[in-house]
């Protein structure tokens, strides 16, 4: 969809970075550098989004092969500048000690740690997430919730944060609508703990990022509307093409002659195999990204039917593997949501052998374990349960439900 131009990624990549979308950035960023592995403007982008999501390892790693492709008049030379410092020592040495405190239960130490980070590094998303997740391992489920939902304020489509208030869902931690903006989150913070210079610091470098990337988006923006139009352009004629072929066409009738000369040759009837009924798909002329995106909106604000026809089309004609497999995932979801388990069942199935140790495997071998169980397919729910507990040891899905479930005698 991005007529291969490694400008084209670049571009949708920054949108949905200045539209606190990072995760998304990074999908689309590393899509395009599988095709582009020399384009130094997606390697610093890809950098700095794994930076901001505290993937200190991975920032290096990409503005390093970004510097080895361009030394002179290059950001990434900036970025690498900047974590000499001690400065960034400190704060990756105390990152990383939480990290061993979290990894050992010790979680009230690991959460000390963090917040502290926290309070004086407001940009980096990986921190609340962190926090969250501790909040969850300790049980102290309102604070999970919270932080959990700040790590969504700045990274609006974080996949690890979803997964724990999705967990929430099973102790009874109601969902709340997120319409409070990063900047409130932040300042709130900022004005608890005395770190106010910190918030207006944090704005102005959002300001001068956001600046950074305004002339190229100038330049580019005109691209992106004539490979927009070219796309619509083609869907409409793809539409035509549709509509043309599905026109009824008159069969050709045999000569009267050759039917006189034909001697009727009695035929054992076939027996008829029912066809299996195809379901009615809607087209979009939107790009697949878009066209998720809607779907997540409908999804979220429970409008399951339009979720589903916009999960199908992704799942039936797009073309980058990370929104096809979460779009099958949604697809799955929103089949369980419309109580239409059959297929709720055979999307997660196609899930789990197809997209094996994905985002959402663990949740998909739990919630299909569930269903199956709920069907009376126990043997299938006990062999896939027991397929979380070996592949996924230690998720957070693994619960006394699960071991019920792979207990219970056939």
């Amino acid at each position: 969809m991005f007529n291969e131009k490694p400008e084209q990624y670049y571009h949708y990549a920054v949108t949905e970075y200045e539209q606190e979308e990072l995760s998304k950035a990074i999908k689309i960023l590393e899509e395009g550098i599988k095709l582009y592995h020399e384009e130094t403007d997606l390697l610093n982008l890809l950098g700095l989004c794994h930076h901001l999501l505290c993937h200190f390892e991975k920032a290096k790693g990409y503005w390093h092969q970004s510097v080895s492709l361009q030394k002179e008049d290059n950001e990434a030379q900036k970025y690498l500048a900047l974590y000499k410092s001690e400065g960034f020592h400190r704060l990756e040495e105390a990152y990383k000690e939480a990290e061993k405190f979290q990894a050992k239960r010790e979680y009230k130490k690991a959460i000390s740690i963090y917040n502290t980070l926290f309070q004086n590094n407001t940009s980096l998303v990986g921190i609340p997430l962190k926090m969250a997740q501790c909040y969850l391992e300790d049980k102290a489920y309102k604070e999970a919730k919270e932080y959990a939902e700040i790590t969504l304020l700045m990274d609006k489509s974080n996949e690890e944060a979803e997964k724990v208030l999705r967990a929430l869902e099973f102790f009874k931690i109601g969902k709340k609508k997120r319409g409070v903006t990063l900047g409130a989150i932040i300042l709130a913070l900022a004005m608890a703990t005395g770190f106010l210079v910190n918030y207006y610091q944090l704005q102005k470098r959002y300001a001068e990022e956001k600046s950074a990337y305004e002339k190229v988006l100038e330049e580019l923006s005109q691209k992106a509307m004539v490979a927009e139009e070219e796309r619509r352009a083609l869907a409409e004629a793809l539409e035509k093409e549709k509509e043309k072929d599905e026109s009824p066409v008159e069969e050709e009738k045999a000569p009267v002659e050759d039917l006189i000369e034909e001697e009727p040759v009695e035929e054992e009837p076939l027996e008829e195999t029912p066809e299996q009924p195809i379901e009615e798909e809607v087209l979009f002329t939107e790009g697949e990204m878009e066209v998720f995106r809607m779907g997540l909106t409908s999804f979220n604000e429970e409008a399951y039917e339009d979720a589903k026809d916009a999960f199908l089309f992704v799942k039936n004609h797009g073309d980058i593997d990370s929104y096809v497999s979460e779009a099958v995932f949604f697809l799955a979801a929103t089949y369980r949501m419309l109580e239409e388990l059959d297929k709720a069942m055979e999307n997660y199935e196609l899930y789990r052998s197809s997209y094996k140790g994905a985002n959402y495997y663990e949740e998909v071998l739990y919630y299909y374990g569930l269903l199956l169980n709920q069907e009376g397919e126990l043997l299938k729910a006990q062999e896939v349960l027991l397929e979380l507990q070996e592949e996924r040891p230690n998720s957070i899905y693994n619960n006394s439900v699960v071991q019920e479930i792979l207990e219970e005698t056939p």
